[in-house]
């Protein structure tokens, strides 16, 4: 449990007009509880064309954000979740997700628990987890944030008929690797696009990441779950790829060698589960939610 009145920033970079409800009802439960609300400014500005009187602070950056704000609330879907990292930082603010989007394992909290979850947060009655991430360690890159909260991936150019690898852990090789692409995931991404192409489901508090290879041309190269102490070192053997970190894409020319490991800080997420009040449901609040998402257990028979 968590003390105090949080100052609640609100981070989206649109929201649909389908949705400006539960913007809405979001805003009068903090105003119910007198809370401190800044905006940021970009979807202010997108919020204007739907003839909204909203007058409330706002941050456009990191700086702002960490001057006014104690708890960070994300409108959308998973990609929404993943474009606040770059404004927190190492600041360690924590970050709760109001799914206006699909599936939403980053973005847990249902529209219509809207008022709950306010309720829970101003009584403090959520924990927090701490999200690893992946660092590149090499500053051969233009990234202005080198940090992944769910996967770093390498995939072959368009006019490429493969990428070849190899990948080094703490020195030792791995494989020597051809295919379309590898991922490289953390307990928090296993359930995004490594979940996609066959990687195994880690808890979020596994202390652990995934190679995942893309449509590889040998059978026998699978998915490999390695320690988030490692270092892993991946040699590419290609004029020109592509290199995502996050949601964040650029073109590489370089047959530098790339180096990863476990960042020197960790991402706050907010959990709860505001349909119910016992304490025991936020030990099995992430099985819920694959339950939930990926309809286990669901069958059509009677």
């Amino acid at each position: 449990m968590q003390t105090g009145i949080p100052n609640i920033g609100i981070f989206s970079r649109a929201i649909a007009q389908k949705d400006i409800v539960h913007l809405k009802a979001l805003l009068e439960a903090l105003a119910q509880h007198h809370l401190h609300v800044v905006f940021y400014a970009p979807l202010l500005t997108n919020l204007r064309a739907y003839n909204l009187a909203l007058d409330y602070p706002t941050f456009n950056d990191h700086s702002s954000l960490v001057a006014q704000a104690d708890i960070l609330i994300s409108l959308g879907g998973d990609g929404t979740f993943l474009q606040t990292i770059p404004l927190i930082r190492d600041n360690h603010i924590p970050v709760v997700g109001l799914n206006l989007g699909t599936l939403g394992f980053l973005a847990s909290i249902e529209p219509q628990y809207v008022r709950d979850a306010v309720h829970h947060l101003v009584s403090g009655r959520y924990y927090i987890e701490n999200r690893n991430l992946l660092s590149l360690v090499q500053p051969q890159f233009d990234l202005v944030y080198p940090f992944a909260l769910n996967d770093v991936t390498l995939f072959k150019a368009p006019e490429a008929t493969m990428l070849h690898l190899e990948v080094f852990i703490d020195d030792s090789l791995l494989y020597r690797y051809y295919g379309d692409g590898l991922i490289l995931s953390t307990a928090t991404g296993s359930t995004a696009y490594n979940l996609s192409c066959g990687g195994p489901i880690l808890v979020p508090n596994a202390a652990a990441f995934v190679l995942t290879p893309i449509a590889s041309h040998a059978l026998t190269t699978r998915p490999v779950v390695i320690a988030d102490t490692s270092v892993i070192k991946i040699v590419p053997y290609a004029e020109t790829y592509h290199l995502t970190v996050d949601s964040n894409k650029l073109t590489v020319k370089s047959p530098n060698p790339i180096l990863l490991c476990k960042a020197p800080f960790t991402v706050q997420t907010i959990h709860f589960d505001p349909t119910m009040d016992n304490e025991p449901q936020r030990k099995s609040n992430f099985f819920h939610t694959l339950q939930q998402k990926l309809m286990w257990g669901q069958h059509g028979r009677k």
